[in-house]
């Protein structure tokens, strides 16, 4: 053989090995890449499952979100009536206690009036019982002064009868002796 064939024949070997070496690299790289495929494929189907379990639990967790919403909206709506009635409750509550206060200062101004009107009635009372006091010491007074004007009026009526009796008699007396009758003054 020549050289050439050698050299020849010695490539040839050399891909042969090679070519077969070329050939295990690719069933290995097609067995590796048929498991990394079937890898993939299983993979691939456990993130589907993945998927669609995490679509549902974000479809249950956007209900579950709406729930919550809807229930912290009535929530929410339930404080703000209970806030609105407080607040009503509270303003009806400063308008009576402001009309109390209104009452209770009208309680005390006709308080201090009614003292005031009181004290002028005590007073009143008390000068009208002096007067009173007064009155009937100046009644008794009187009395005092009565009885004995009423003794003199009796003494000077006495004296006057007896002495109209007097003067009758003298005047009998002296129509009878014949004389002309005389008025007399009777002064006392």
């Amino acid at each position: 053989m020549s050289t050439a064939g050698k050299v020849l024949s010695v490539l040839v070997t050399l891909m042969a090995v090679v070519w077969v070496l070329l050939a295990a690299a690719v069933a290995q790289l097609n067995r590796n890449g048929t498991k990394a495929v079937e890898d993939l494929q299983k993979q691939v189907a456990k993130l589907e499952v993945d998927v669609k379990e995490a679509a549902r639990g974000l479809q249950a967790l956007k209900d579950e979100t709406h729930l919550k919403q809807a229930q912290m909206q009535l929530d929410l709506t339930g404080l703000q009536a209970r806030q609105s009635d407080l607040e009503k409750a509270r303003s009806e509550f400063k308008e009576i206690s402001a009309r109390v206060q209104y009452q209770l200062a009208d309680a005390e101004s006709n308080y201090k009036k009614g003292t005031a009107h009181s004290e002028e009635r005590t007073a009143e009372k008390e000068a009208e019982t002096k007067a009173l006091a007064d009155a009937q010491a100046e009644v008794e007074k009187l009395k005092g002064e009565r009885e004995e004007l009423v003794g003199r009026l009796n003494s000077l009526r006495d004296h006057f009868k007896a002495k109209l009796e007097e003067n009758r008699n003298l005047a009998k007396r002296l129509q009878s002796a014949g004389a002309a009758p005389v008025r007399t003054s009777m002064a006392r």
